[in-house]
């Protein structure tokens, strides 16, 4: 349901930051993002949660609730909003990007008359470029959110969100 909360929100975020321009895709891509953590925390929270306890996803629920009231199930989302806004504008907005220029590079130098074998090469190349990248950039994010998440009775960690 992530993804497609940010491809629905990156749709609908065109009436408010309307454009074709690379700034204005980024923009949106990055705040669909954000967005998408609304969805997206209290799930994860969920299936950490039935990790961490070996339950079922309603005990899951109850025990979260029961534990921590309604606050808990925002636990993480500001953390998790960075690491969705940086993960979306990555395979919305950085891969063409990315692509495009190992493709500009490949067609000037080693590939010059194979465009085909140049689009492969370029889509092979972008996402192993940029899904490395956002790993790393996004890891740190990930981390911290999880650590919010199973300590979501803030018995640990009292003061972090």
């Amino acid at each position: 349901p992530t993804t497609a909360v940010q491809i629905g929100t990156n749709k609908a975020l065109e009436t408010f930051i309307p454009g074709d321009a690379a700034s204005s895709r980024a923009e949106r891509a990055i705040a669909a993002g954000a967005i998408s953590a609304l969805v997206a925390a209290p799930a994860e929270l969920v299936v950490l949660t039935q990790y961490n306890t070996k339950k079922s996803a309603l005990d899951a629920i109850k025990q979260l609730h029961g534990e921590a009231g309604s606050r808990v199930w925002l636990r993480g989302a500001p953390i998790m909003a960075v690491r969705e806004g940086l993960f979306t504008y990555a395979y919305m907005e950085a891969f063409s990007h990315v692509k495009n220029a190992i493709k500009e590079q490949l067609l000037k130098t080693a590939m010059k008359t194979n465009s085909d074998a140049a689009e492969v090469a370029a889509i092979v190349g972008a996402g192993a470029t940029t899904g490395i990248v956002t790993a790393v950039a996004t890891h740190p994010a990930d981390t911290i959110k999880t650590v919010m998440q199973a300590d979501y009775a803030k018995k640990q960690y009292k003061h972090i969100g």
